[in-house]
């Protein structure tokens, strides 16, 4: 019997693995459209001079259709980065999933890739030391945490640096919003701890910042673990049920509670207005 793993199943990463598939069949209907009739003639005319040519000939034709063919499967496979950011945030999603797989023997609840109708949130974590809403980061570099920001530093290639300019103040932002939801819909007075998770070199391995923790992914189970209980677990039911109510516009949310598994699509939580653009 083949096991499927709690990430694989949870629907973790699903809305950043759909715009990465999105983004690769559009990079590679253009490649086809501009790489294809450069390289089509060489492939041609190399079969065609293998077939006919002999000795050194035949071994230029040979090298004429495998150049032409590996060109063409390397680029088609090459997306650019603004492509390429949805497989490494998908795989950071799934990563952080299965962190978190273990805490569901513990009674904690866990969503992934929420609709919120003009986005998605990563990961919502009800357990009890609280409610928590986690955005996943998987950077390449080395990490550092400069107040709102995440700065990616290359010390070898300076060029190749990068920062999240905001990522602070959209998870602030993002928390308040669903501390809102859940306390129109269950009257529950909660906090929504905003967490970033890291996967990468982040040599600090957790930063404080305000109203927003910056961790990496290894200690994450431990950190939330580490809380003192606050939440009951009547409260926590409450807020897991508002998550999992279907609306009229997309499918329940499912808990991956202790005997529970998301489905392997979107999950979308209700609280709230649900809009969409």
């Amino acid at each position: 019997m083949i096991r499927i793993s709690y990430a694989a199943r949870s629907g973790a990463g699903r809305y950043a693995t759909d715009r990465y598939v999105a983004g690769l069949r559009t990079w590679r209907r253009s490649i086809r459209r501009i790489a294809l009739p450069l390289l089509a003639p060489v492939f041609v005319s190399g079969l065609v001079l293998a077939f006919i040519a002999r000795d050194q000939l035949a071994w230029c034709a040979g090298f004429m259709v495998g150049a032409s063919a590996a060109i063409y499967l390397l680029v088609r496979d090459q997306p650019p980065e603004f492509v390429e950011k949805w497989r490494r945030g998908a795989e950071g999603e799934r990563a952080t999933a299965r962190v978190l797989g273990p805490l569901r023997r513990e009674g904690w609840q866990l969503f992934h890739d929420l609709d919120t109708g003009h986005g998605n949130r990563d990961h919502v974590a009800i357990g009890p030391t609280g409610v928590y809403l986690l955005d996943s980061k998987k950077l390449s570099g080395t990490v550092a945490v400069d107040g709102d920001a995440i700065r990616a530093i290359h010390r070898d290639y300076p060029r190749d640096d990068y920062s999240l300019d905001r990522v602070g103040t959209w998870m602030r932002g993002e928390a308040a919003r669903l501390k809102s939801e859940i306390e129109t819909a269950t009257g529950e007075r909660v906090w929504v701890q905003a967490v970033v998770v890291v996967w990468g070199h982040f040599p600090d391995q957790r930063v404080d910042g305000d109203r927003v923790t910056f961790l990496h992914g290894d200690v994450l189970s431990d950190w939330l673990r580490e809380h003192p209980g606050r939440l009951s677990a009547a409260a926590r039911q409450k807020v897991a049920t508002a998550l999992q109510r279907p609306s009229a516009s997309s499918q329940p949310a499912k808990p991956s509670g202790s005997h529970q598994r998301n489905a392997p699509g979107r999950a979308s939580p209700t609280i709230g207005p649900q809009h969409r653009t």
